[in-house]
């Protein structure tokens, strides 16, 4: 864990979770005294395609911070002690997260502009068509579920590299980041297509 203390009471923490191979950074800000974060965030290292090239990098991702700490600029502080942390180790970052939000720390969109927004409420009640059906997915078609999202995502840039190593994450639960719900859509045994 390394430590840094930064002006007024707080303290910037960067500390390694996970099982071995397969951890991923935590960096927060904690006030003095408090072993309790007001804000966090997490950063993973990724492979993550420019067209048929894949670099590393890292990703930055659930940038939170706790309701009655909002509005002080802690947000601001931990992304730039964490973007000053993944410059020496990286050569590029990525979120995913809200368009033009993240503007001031030097983020730009990857990709043109469109969306897909799904609604899954009803697609788990519905009946089996074309031979379709659509369940929750279990732990053991995870590696299925990223191989098929490899393939289909091959060529496509800005896009990361799945591995089994992070078959595990998918499914990784904390009181900050509630797992998940993966819902497959499969013919027969085959798994055709999924959404988390």
């Amino acid at each position: 864990m390394t430590e840094q203390r930064i002006s007024g009471n707080l303290v910037y923490r960067e500390s390694l979770e996970g099982l071995p191979g397969r951890k991923r950074r935590i960096c927060a800000l904690h006030e003095e005294g408090n072993e309790k974060p007001v804000s966090r965030l997490s950063l993973v290292s990724l492979h993550t395609r420019f067209g048929e090239k894949a670099i590393a990098a890292e990703g930055l991702g659930g940038i939170q911070t706790l309701p009655q700490h909002r509005g002080k600029g802690y947000a601001t502080t931990l992304m730039e002690r964490a973007l000053s942390s993944i410059s020496e180790r990286a050569n590029a970052a990525f979120l995913y997260g809200i368009e033009g939000l993240y503007g001031k720390f030097g983020f730009a969109s990857c990709l043109r502009e469109s969306s897909l927004t799904m609604w899954t409420g009803r697609t788990k009640a519905a009946d089996s068509q074309g031979g379709l059906s659509v369940r929750a997915a279990v732990p053991g078609e995870l590696s299925e579920i990223i191989e098929l999202y490899n393939t289909a995502h091959q060529f496509r840039p800005w896009t990361a590299v799945r591995t089994a190593k992070q078959v595990e994450r998918i499914s990784y639960q904390t009181p900050w980041h509630p797992a998940p719900e993966v819902i497959i859509v499969g013919r027969r045994s085959r798994i055709t297509g999924y959404a988390a």
